[in-house]
């Protein structure tokens, strides 16, 4: 097909048909390498915003992004071992790591990632904490960039789209807040729609391999919820696309739009295939013992919401939607303000949202971005494209009202499988925020295609945005009228009034006011300034470099200084990272001999795993389901960690670092600056025989933990009856015990005083020779057929149990931990972590790996080839640059 060809069947290349005319900006560089000018100006862009960060060795502050450095040092361990993180037992008293999507290891079997990460390890030497963020940001500018060019634009305009993307401010920040796998799904979001479009003119086995190549990049970046709607925006835009072409009278499109969607479908496949080692454990071992796919034991335990106010909470509302206009409308998270008699600091403003307790930062893409995006879908609603892309952005919008309008919500919410799992509907606004910039650039064409059409249109149009540049101005005034009202409202926010435990200070409403008062002026002005050199150039009185001159260093002003705020977070790295710092209590516990865990109450549950120590706390988006059960029934509905008593008994929580102790039991073993170590007496081993076996209920045995209901050495606890009989000869019964959901708060003991040291030892001996993440071995001495207790998750998709090296069923005993039934004698038991779907996608993601790179490889030689034999029949080779200047 020839290039003319290819410019008429998409009429958005150029409203008339004919080539736009003007002078590029980077007109003085080389045809050959103008591109690369404008990926570079890309980059630098990048470069100069972070330039701080960057140069001066700070990071972002977000606990995101610090409190993941407390894996580094695990992962660093399975590493040297040469082995996969499935197992992370320094945080929750052990659970999944890469099924949790917590963390990923070393994965060389898939031989892309390995490539694209060693790319990323290249471009990220200096400063590799933001610039391993930042090379995502720029693999998203350029595929916006070569998305806009395939469709026939400028390359100024391409830029223009690219830059908005980028910097649109709840996007970039992303990287401010520790989101760090957003930015990589939506890095190659323009990428599969280039390649599918692509596929739509011709088959071609390269453009084949490479849609599943980024979808397959998409897919790792393990933020589901975000490569959800990034597989509705692609739906949409292809679902337009194949109306169109059953529309289209000769329906010459259509056999290549169904191939695309095959195509499409096929990458998915292969995509998923290609990383099947995480997918595998995630959906299919993890899915029915994590929070994400089991329902809470007892839901009086949990103080969470119902699923529908769990998925709706973080909607947007439909009234914030004006922050698109005024980013500060609502407030900004946090603001810096200078308020008399007070430090400069970051405020709380945020108010307007009462399913939104808290957020980090306003929705804006820019004021000209907005209209242009806009003036352009107007423009080309004709266009599959463009109404495809216009169509997701505002599914998107409607979306993220969530509960605040559930009409378009509700459908997907009880129709699309999996969707409910998700909360924070505003996540869906990343559909609006990619539609915009590329809708803008079309806006932005449509302007400078106009040069061509007859002047006295021209005149037409050009009064338009002349009347445009008349409300912005009457829009600017509006704010004067507003200060009363405005403060009030956010005065007597009620989210805001509990942030400020009561009514929010008067001056600090007035400084948000004020700022707001600004935003709200250089928006209105930014408009006016637009639409007034909009106006001039369609009247011939300003070149059209100018215009794209103007909009696009407007955009990064407007943009920049917008996007700047959410920055105040920063700190150096060294003085950020130093929460890390080895503490006297730290130094005292690694010098402690045998196998234990702690509870940490002083810092971040997370932050203990940085130094291995085996913590029961943690933070996880996706816990183990029956531990937070545990933390339901004995730290009302806690995330962090169980509360205290038997819970951290049976959990082999020897030590506590406090500054005071729990139970008058726990004695002071180190001293330090406030941080205390306390040794508690009354913890269980990590193995032990039990006097005798009982079979409970799960909730009745829940309530017994809860209420400190029994003494772990004399009794275990299983949901059903074993088979085995078991020797009886336990010191004593079991006492009645009360339900915690209706006990008064519970003073620490047991029905019957405080649990007595019973003869553990006279039932057998337990000990831990050996304890590795993914391995641990026991040596066993007993006179009678026991129930070995080990407290250890009970996890049978991963851990496997040996009785002196011949497989053994492992019991779920005392509600979450392992049990091993061994009869009389010396044995060895061992638990290895052995997970068959891991190694089967370990094998499945290498050969399809190997398929997909074989893919390319073949692909790129065939297109070698058909252009090179092209350019032997033409001297004018095919191009997509005909239309730009």
């Amino acid at each position: 097909m020839s290039a003319k060809k290819r410019s008429t069947a998409r009429p958005e290349r150029t409203k008339s048909g004919t080539p736009v005319v003007g002078q590029e900006p980077l007109s003085f560089i080389p045809e050959k390498f103008r591109t690369l000018g404008w990926i570079a100006l890309i980059l630098l862009s990048l470069l100069v915003f972070f330039g701080g960060p960057i140069t001066g060795g700070e990071y972002m502050g977000a606990d995101d992004n610090v409190s993941w450095e407390s894996y580094r040092t695990y992962l660093q361990q399975v590493d040297e071992a040469g082995e996969s993180p499935q197992w992370m037992p320094y945080m929750f008293s052990g659970m999944p790591g890469v099924a949790a999507y917590m963390v990923t290891g070393d994965r060389s079997w898939d031989l892309s990632m390995e490539i694209l990460e060693g790319a990323q390890a290249i471009f990220s030497i200096v400063n590799p904490d933001i610039m391993r963020v930042l090379f995502y940001y720029l693999i998203l500018g350029i595929g916006v960039y070569a998305l806009m060019r395939w469709r026939g634009v400028r390359r100024s305009v391409a830029f223009f789209s690219a830059f908005a993307t980028i910097f649109s401010t709840w996007i970039i920040v992303w990287i401010m807040i520790g989101h760090n796998t957003k930015p990589m799904v939506l890095a190659f979001l323009p990428w599969v729609i280039l390649f599918a479009g692509l596929l739509m003119e011709r088959w071609s086995l390269l453009w084949a391999g490479l849609l599943i190549l980024a979808v397959h990049f998409l897919f790792e970046s393990a933020h589901p919820q975000t490569a959800l709607y990034g597989a509705f925006t692609v739906a949409i835009w292809w679902i337009t696309e194949l109306i169109f072409a059953f529309r289209d009278s000769h329906k010459s499109r259509l056999p290549g739009v169904i191939r695309a969607g095959l195509v499409g479908v096929a990458a998915a496949i292969f995509a998923v295939g290609m990383g099947w080692d995480r997918v595998s454990v995630a959906a299919f071992d993890y899915n029915d013992y994590s929070t994400r796919g089991v329902d809470p034991l007892v839901e009086e335990y949990s103080p969470t919401q119902d699923p529908y106010e769990y998925a709706t909470a973080w909607s947007y509302d439909v009234d914030e939607t004006f922050t698109y206009v005024v980013p500060t409308y609502f407030g900004f998270g946090s603001l810096e303000m200078t308020v008399p008699g007070r430090p400069e600091q970051p405020y709380p403003t945020y108010w307007g949202n009462d399913l939104a307790p808290f957020t980090d930062a306003g929705h804006y893409m820019g004021i000209i971005v907005l209209i242009l995006a806009l003036y352009g879908f107007w423009r080309f609603r004709s266009s599959p494209f463009a109404l495809g892309i216009g169509i997701s952005g505002l599914l998107g919008l409607f979306l993220s009202w969530g509960g605040n309008f559930s009409l378009i919500y509700d459908l997907f919410y009880n129709v699309v499988p999996l969707f409910g799992k998700f909360r924070a509907p505003s996540q869906s606004l990343v559909m609006l925020e990619f539609a915009g910039p590329i809708l803008a650039g079309f806006g932005l064409s449509a302007i400078l295609n106009q040069s061509t059409r007859p002047a006295e249109e021209n005149r037409s149009i050009a009064k338009n945005f002349l009347m445009l540049a008349g409300g912005a101005i009457i829009f600017g005034l509006i704010v004067f009228a507003l200060q009363g009202s405005w403060t009030s409202a956010m005065s007597s926010d009620p989210g805001l009034m509990g942030t400020y435990q009561g009514q929010v200070p008067e001056v600090i409403a007035q400084e948000a006011f004020a700022i707001m008062r600004t935003d709200w002026l250089f928006s209105a002005f930014f408009a006016a300034l637009f639409a007034f050199l909009a106006w001039r150039f369609l009247r011939g009185e300003l070149k059209g470099t100018i215009l794209i001159v103007a909009v696009i260093l407007l955009t990064a002003i407007d943009l920049f200084r917008i996007d700047a705020r959410a920055m105040h977070k920063n700190e150096p790295k060294e003085q950020l990272f130093s929460v890390f710092n080895e503490t006297s209590a730290d130094a005292y516990l690694k010098g402690v001999e045998g196998t234990f865990r702690i509870a940490d109450v002083t810092r971040h549950p997370s932050y203990p795993a940085y130094h291995l120590h085996q913590h029961i706390g943690g933070y996880s988006a996706a816990k183990m389901r029956r531990y937070q059960d545990l933390m339901d029934a004995t730290a009302q509905g806690s995330t962090s960690m169980p509360g205290p008593g038997l819970a951290w008994d049976l959990l082999n929580t020897r030590y506590l670092i406090s500054a005071q102790p729990a139970a008058a039991t726990d004695r002071l073993v180190h001293e330090g600056a406030g941080v205390n170590v306390y040794e508690r007496p009354t913890a269980m081993p990590r193995a032990w025989f039990t006097g005798r076996v009982e079979v409970k209920d799960d909730r009745e045995i829940l309530s017994m933990i809860a209420a400190d209901g029994f003494d772990p050495r004399e009794v275990a606890f299983v949901s059903e009856d074993m088979g085995v009989e078991i020797a009886d000869r336990s010191a004593r019964g079991t006492p009645e015990v009360a339900d915690p959901v209706n006990q008064e708060e519970d003073d620490g003991e047991t029905a019957d005083g405080e649990i007595a040291e019973s003869p553990a030892a006279s039932y057998g001996e337990a000990e831990v020779t050996r304890w590795e993440p993914h391995f641990v071995g026991i040596k066993t001495t007993t006179t009678d057929t026991r129930l070995l207790v080990v407290s250890e998750m009970y996890y049978p998709p991963g851990w496997k149990a040996y009785l002196d090296g011949e497989p053994v069923e492992t019991i779920r005993t005392n509600y979450l931990l392992r049990g091993i039934v061994v009869p009389a004698g010396e044995h060895t038991v061992e638990f290895r972590y052995e997970s068959e779907s891991h190694d089967t996608g370990v094998m499945l993601s290498l050969i399809l790996n190997i398929v997909v790179l074989g893919m390319i490889a073949v692909g790129g030689f065939l297109e070698y080839r058909r252009r090179t034999s092209a350019s032997a029949d033409d001297e004018s080779p095919e191009t997509r640059d005909e239309d730009a200047a």
